[in-house]
Formats: C-alpha cells, sequence, structure tokens
C-alpha cells in the first residue's frame, strides 16, 4: 500500500485498474469487498489480500505503507534483516563461552583465544610479518605462541594445575582446547557448572594481563594470577548468590558450593474470611510455556468458608495473562448468574489488578 494510487510502480502486464485510487474504496462496512477486489487484481494476489491483510476501519484516508513483518505495520532496517538473514543455530562452544554474570572483556578475550584471533607473533607471520619472536613470560624465552603462552608454558602449566585436578580433571595428554572443553563438560553440581564454566576464561585472561605486564616491564608472579582468577571466580559467585560469605581460596569456594544449601523462607499465609454477605474469589491462572498450554483455577467461597463453587480445566493455548483473563471473567459471570452482588475478588496477577484498580 502508498500513498494513493501505485499503479505506476508496477509493470504493464500486472492489469491493475486505474479508476481505483485507495484501499477503502474495495472495502465495505469493515470487510473486503471480494467481487470489487477479483475484478481488479489478479485472483492469487486478491486471496492472499483478503486472507493475510486486515481492510482499513477509516474511510476517505490516502493510503499509507505497510510492513507485513512488523505487527504495527512499521518498516525497518532491524526487521528486514532479520527477514532476509539466515541464521544459523548458535554453536555450543559460543554458548560455554559467555557466562552470565561474568564481565564482558573476559569473555570476550575468551572468544579471541578460542579463535586464534590475538595479534601474538604466530598470528602475524600467518599474515606475513617475519619478525624475531620471545616469549615475555618465560625465564628462558621461546617463541611466543598462542598455545605456549596459555597452556604449555612454566607460568600457565601451574596455573591450569592449580585448579583443574580439583574438579576432578588431569591434564595428562590435554590439548588446550581439549582442557578447554574439559571445564565446560565437567559432570558436576549445577550450583558449580557456571564456576567450572567460567574458570578458562579468568585463567587466559589473567596471563595475558601477566604477559603484559612482563612486556612492559612489571613482573607479576604466578601465585599472583593464582590470586586472581581466584578473587574473579569468588565475584562471580557472589553476584549469582548474594548474601552470603564467599571464600577467595579455590578449594575453599568449592568445599562451600559443595556443601551449600539454600536457606528456606517461610512464611504464614492465612486466608482471609470476607465481611458477612459477601462473597470472595480466588483464582489462580497458568500457561506451561508464554504462550503454551494453560489451565485456569478459580473457587468461590462465603464468609462461613463454605465453598459455593470451584472449576479446574485446561482451555486453549495462549500466555499467562490471557489465562488470568478468562478465569476472572468466568468466575465474574458465575456470580452475576447467582446473583451475587458483593464480591471480593483475589488474583496473583499484579499486572490485571493494576488494571481493574486503574492504577
Amino acid at each position: 500500500m502508498g500513498l494513493g494510487a501505485l499503479y505506476f510502480l508496477v509493470s504493464p502486464e500486472f492489469g491493475v485498474d486505474e479508476s481505483t485510487h485507495n484501499v477503502y474504496e474495495v472495502v465495505d462496512d469493515g470487510a473486503w469487498n471480494v467481487d470489487r477486489s477479483l475484478d481488479i487484481l489478479p485472483e492469487e494476489f486478491a486471496l492472499h489480500i483478503m486472507e493475510k491483510i486486515r481492510p482499513t476501519v477509516m474511510d476517505n484516508v490516502l493510503d499509507t505503507l505497510y510492513w507485513m513483518h512488523e505487527t504495527r505495520g512499521h518498516f525497518s532496517v532491524k526487521f528486514a534483516w532479520e527477514y532476509l538473514r539466515r541464521r544459523d543455530d548458535p554453536r555450543i562452544v559460543y554458548k560455554m563461552i559467555w557466562v552470565k554474570e561474568l564481565p564482558f572483556r573476559i569473555s570476550f578475550f575468551m572468544w579471541k583465544v578460542w579463535k586464534a584471533k590475538l595479534p601474538l607473533d604466530d598470528f602475524m607471520r600467518m599474515l606475513g610479518y617475519f619478525m624475531p619472536s620471545r616469549c615475555w613470560c618465560c625465564s628462558e624465552p621461546k617463541e611466543e605462541t598462542l598455545v605456549h603462552l596459555f597452556f604449555s608454558s612454566t607460568a600457565a602449566t601451574r596455573v591450569w594445575k592449580y585448579f583443574l585436578p580439583r574438579v576432578g580433571i588431569s591434564m595428562e595428554g590435554l590439548s588446550m582446547h581439549q582442557a578447554i572443553t574439559k571445564c565446560w563438560t565437567a559432570q558436576v553440581l549445577p550450583r558449580i557448572k557456571p564456576v567450572i564454566q567460567a574458570l578458562p576464561s579468568c585463567i587466559v585472561w589473567e596471563l595475558w594481563k601477566r604477559r603484559n605486564n612482563f612486556k612492559y616491564g612489571e613482573a607479576v608472579s604466578i601465585s599472583r594470577v593464582i590470586y586472581q582468577v581466584s578473587i574473579t571466580l569468588q565475584a562471580l559467585v557472589q553476584v549469582r548468590k548474594p548474601g552470603i560469605q564467599v571464600p577467595h581460596k579455590w578449594h575453599d569456594l568449592l568445599a562451600m558450593l559443595e556443601n551449600y544449601t539454600t536457606r528456606l523462607k517461610v512464611e504464614k499465609v492465612i486466608w482471609e474470611l470476607p465481611m458477612e454477605g459477601w462473597i470472595k474469589i480466588n483464582t489462580d491462572g497458568e500457561s506451561r510455556g508464554n504462550p503454551g498450554k494453560r489451565a485456569i483455577e478459580f473457587c468461590v467461597r462465603d464468609e462461613a468458608e463454605e465453598v459455593k463453587y470451584a472449576i479446574g480445566r485446561e482451555i486453549t493455548e495462549g500466555s499467562n495473562t490471557e489465562a488470568e483473563v478468562v478465569e476472572i471473567v468466568e468466575a465474574l459471570r458465575l456470580c452475576r448468574a447467582h446473583n451475587y452482588t458483593h464480591i471480593w475478588l483475589q488474583t496473583d496477577s499484579m499486572l490485571l489488578k493494576n488494571i481493574i484498580e486503574g492504577s
């Protein structure tokens, strides 16, 4: 649709009736005029329009552009790109790199390590730049490569061997990528999983910082690297489990997580009786998925706690809010059918409560 007639934008063989200038001219009482539509358009286009496009409700208004791939009809480059692109399923590797609550710079650096995109001497040589190479972290310098810096050097080996055996991972015979994958797939408790998942990222990040410090004249001990990795993991646990004391030592941190039990907060809830002559409705709508399979439940009781009516059943698929609306409507219809006028309604949906109260 466009501003006025759009026949000049289509090929001559399209067969457009130039006497029709606006969409509202083929709409009668809010519905498509089937005969008129078939007269001026090829059948396949007319049928598509009648099935897929809602007719305009305003008369004597010029046509406006409507983008079919957005619910409000507004065109944007974003929706055009999403329509044209062919998105692959995300790889498990990249899902494991990004750990919730871990600083972005650390996860992003891990991605660069995994893709071997760091400006190290071996990478520069692949680009055709040949130069003397030395590792800045070793007392007896060797060629600086990604694997040497992050895994096979003396410093890297000591750091990895400090952390991995405690979670049951042996370094024997593993390559760098295999050791990282072992951390990502380790069979540990669910509450420990994010910590082990983030461990390789924290290790390579601190080894990289140590390398840069050495390169520019500041010595950093291996113990300092281990300490910094432990501090980062401690901060990760504190963010995910606020309110508990988290030790910074690796062994103590794992022991705490292994023995951790969630503190349950118990709160006594008492059903309040309605006043004399009143009826009270308690509702609870839910869906498995949003949208998904839905069920509604509500109960109607009087001031003597006597159950007047109760229902629980499945309804058509939809959202949680829709389920809450359906049960409230059914409960109110029931009350009206039984001439209940003094009604106290309680719902667990804050959204609907605010709508009903006008707030």
